[in-house]
């Protein structure tokens, strides 16, 4: 039997509670899709300020730092399909925004 893809909208009501569309159930429950949206505390290291390696306590929302990991992981890959088309990856943080 052949699988055929499902259409948008199709996905949109499947993958939705209560008839929400997709994007609005992505707004809803974060949580399902990218983990807690609630900011927390944890020990990590990190890179401080002299360009060392410290461990500190650092503040963040997991959900933020998931989004950060795919964005970066998506470049590298890209990278790897196509070494041409990219010779650097600059990632640049305003912590005053």
């Amino acid at each position: 039997m052949e699988h055929s893809p499902q259409s948008s909208s199709a996905h949109d009501s499947a993958a939705g509670r209560g008839g929400k569309k997709l994007l609005d159930h992505v707004l809803g429950y974060p949580d399902a899709y990218l983990g807690s949206v609630e900011k927390g505390t944890r020990t990590l290291w990190v890179y401080d300020e002299r360009g060392t390696v410290a461990h500190r306590a650092v503040t963040y929302a997991p959900g933020l730092h998931k989004i950060f990991d795919e964005v970066l992981v998506n470049a590298a890959d890209n990278k790897r399909r196509a070494p041409a088309a990219m010779d650097a990856l600059r990632v640049e943080i305003d912590v005053a925004e």
